[in-house]
Parts: C-alpha cells; structure tokens; sequence
C-alpha cells in the first residue's frame, strides 16, 4: 500500500524555495520511505535516552510508530503535499528534510517539516517557513497552523520565531500554534 502520495497540485509539484538557501521542493515518493523512516528516527532520537531499550526493539517501535503516523496522515489529510527537501543540485547528496502540508482547508495545516540531523540549524527550516508564509499570503489562506508534541521547546521555539502563537488545543499530547496572515 502506497502511503506517500505526490503533489495533486501539479503547479506547486517541483518548487523551487526563494531565498539564499536556493533550496527546492519535489514530490515524495514510495521510493523515498527509507529516508523518510530515517528522518522520523533521528526527530525522535532525544526518546531513546529514556527508554533504555536495545536497539532492535527502539527500531521496531520506530518503524511501528512511523507507519502509524503515515496512516493517519493518509487517512485525515488525503490530498495533502508530501515534499521532500532538497539543496540545490551538486550542493548535497540526496534530501535534506520533508515538509507534508494540507492546504485543502482555509486555515492550511502544517503537518510536519522536519530537517535531518546534520543539516539543522543551517537555514533550511527558517526558509521553508518564510516560503510558506509567502505562499499562504499568495494563496489567500488566513492562517497556517500546526501541533506541536508537548516538550518539544526547541519546535516551539523555532515557530514563535516565525510569528506563530499559541492557539486553542483539545489534545492532552500536543500544543496548536497559529501563525494568521496579516
């Protein structure tokens, strides 16, 4: 079963991110999953210090819990963009990041933007938000939000920088932030 699911909008299906990074977007696809799983890990490597489990079980219940938030991902945002990030060609080899979001709703919904490990704090996700931003702007959406998992500061941190606030949240799991179009 296919879970990663290309771009339905094909003006926005190869799209290059404004700014010094020269960073682009391209669809994600099947073929994508090892780096996608690897990249799931590494945003949840802080967890592992607290389990103290071997390695084979931390993998397994990596590799459950990231099939599992694919499935949720295609069953409540069926249509949402599912992107990899990359730098420009000849600068890395391979993806950088992913940004998946659901623009099929006014308020467009973030649903993830993660950078790999050896690539955070370099520029990548603060131009993805900007070009976001602009997009949300262009396309008339009045705001994006987004959750973010309780103790995750570092997250919280990055989307205040980028004007997000706290919103309303029924989640006992996660904090929504909401960043409105001025």
């Amino acid at each position: 079963m296919a879970i990663i699911r290309p771009s339905p909008d094909p003006v926005l299906a190869d799209v290059s991110i404004v700014g010094a990074e020269g960073l682009r977007l391209r669809p994600a696809t099947a073929e994508d999953r090892p780096f996608l799983r690897t990249l799931y890990g590494q945003g949840r490597s802080d967890e592992r210090a607290f389990v103290g489990w071997p390695d084979a079980e931390w993998e397994g219940f990596l590799d459950t819990q990231f099939l599992l938030q694919q499935l949720h991902y295609a069953r409540h945002h069926p249509y949402a963009d599912r992107w990899l990030i990359e730098r420009p060609a000849g600068a890395s080899t391979g993806p950088i990041g992913r940004l998946d979001l659901d623009r099929g709703v006014a308020t467009w919904r973030l649903l993830e933007l993660a950078i790999g490990s050896a690539d955070r704090g370099r520029g990548a996700g603060g131009a993805c938000m900007r070009w976001l931003q602009d997009s949300a702007v262009r396309g008339g959406a009045p705001a994006i939000d987004l959750h973010v998992v309780h103790g995750n500061d570092r997250a919280v941190r990055f989307y205040r920088r980028h004007g997000f606030a706290e919103g309303d949240s029924r989640s006992a799991t996660h904090r929504r932030m909401v960043w409105r179009v001025s």
